[in-house]
């Protein structure tokens, strides 16, 4: 058992102490729409699954740019992205597929795989630059990205993307695209799906609600897939779940009908403006200043550990999450790193980065008498 998983150190911040480890939507609510929430509990009762499933899908995929989802058959839907993957994960077992999976990443993505025996091959973020010329020597059965990536913010261009879909067309390569944090992104400027369908290449693409929209976790998980995988996909997944609550397809409509996304992007702007400001004069760098991600992903100084200073910062009260398990193939090459969730309140936040500040400069002090 792995007693270092990047959901242990979440958890912990979820306990106690300033909690700026998990990236879940944690902003302030949109109190119209709490205020409604028995009028929706009633709508949602008396409504058609079908129906309230249309409705959000228009909305969703309409504020996400990809207006080429109504030429696939109909999403997939679980309670949290990580079940649609699982039910992916038993996808891959069936077919006996292995994968090459993107690297750093989220290590609950690898260990679910994992745990399917699919034989995994990390893929470095450099390989997607040039995906033609370099993704050439991989052996994998599927091509397993995130995009854009946590916890480092990359993206890759459009034409790079099509470079990817050019080179799984030419090696008959599946391609699983994990869209969770596209709100945060430039995927949401250009339709994806209309590539992908034009290519004719087998792919399976997650979208995620709960990165994006607070509603304490009531969320979605959707799986979109091309025609040869999807009815194999749908019998697995109707196994694990018949219907996720249509309640939460009506709260979630709501949202996005409402201010609640552009109110998200400017909490997560405004956040890390005020995190860069208050890094100044720490030992702490911001490793990609272009990111856009509702995370801050940063490198500690050489002679720091990973691991040792998040603990040390959780016994001083702020969680944040280490590096080394996102790199899920060599967790040596993440000791350098922390991530720094910035989707919280402003309050709360600043109250949180105050602390860790002083709580670095505590410790930069301590290392350097020892």
């Amino acid at each position: 058992m792995n007693n270092n998983k990047l959901t242990k150190w979440e958890w912990a911040g979820l306990s106690q102490g300033h909690n700026i480890a998990d990236g879940h939507a944690h902003q302030p609510q949109e109190q119209q729409i709490i205020k409604r929430a028995h009028d929706l509990m009633i709508k949602a009762e008396r409504s058609n699954q079908t129906a309230i499933q249309k409705e959000f899908e228009q909305a969703f995929f309409t504020a996400n740019g990809q207006k080429s989802y109504t030429k696939l058959n109909p999403p997939l839907y679980q309670s949290a992205c990580s079940l649609s993957i699982e039910a992916v994960a038993n996808y891959l077992r069936a077919e006996k597929k292995t994968v090459a999976m993107l690297h750093p990443t989220f290590d609950n993505l690898a260990d679910i795989l994992k745990r399917h025996d699919i034989p995994l091959t990390p893929i470095d973020e450099s390989q997607l630059l040039n995906p033609l010329k370099d993704l050439s020597g991989i052996q994998s059965n599927a091509i397993f990205l995130v995009l854009p990536n946590n916890p480092t913010g990359f993206e890759i261009t459009k034409k790079q993307f099509l470079g990817v879909i050019e080179y799984c067309k030419k090696n008959n390569k599946l391609l699983i695209l994990d869209h969770s944090f596209r709100f945060y992104s430039s995927y949401t400027e250009w339709d994806q799906y209309e590539h992908l369908l034009s290519s004719g290449i087998d792919f399976i693409v997650f979208e995620d609600t709960g990165k994006t929209w607070p509603t304490l976790e009531l969320k979605l998980g959707i799986t979109l897939a091309s025609e040869s995988i999807y009815p194999f996909l749908k019998d697995i997944t109707n196994d694990f779940l018949l219907n996720v609550s249509p309640f939460n397809f009506i709260l979630i409509t709501e949202y996005l009908k409402s201010n609640a996304l552009s109110n998200a992007l400017k909490n997560v702007q405004d956040n890390r403006k005020f995190l860069k400001k208050h890094l100044v004069g720490t030992p702490l760098k911001i490793v990609n200043p272009k990111s856009t991600l509702s995370v801050e992903w940063l490198r500690l100084p050489k002679e720091w550990l990973g691991t040792s200073f998040c603990k040390w910062l959780g016994d001083e009260g702020v969680h944040v999450l280490p590096g080394n398990p996102f790199f899920w193939s060599n967790h040596e090459e993440g000791e350098s790193f922390i991530r720094v969730a910035l989707q919280r309140p402003r309050v709360s936040f600043s109250q949180a980065i105050h602390h860790l500040r002083v709580a670095v400069n505590k410790y930069e002090i301590s290392s350097c008498t020892k």
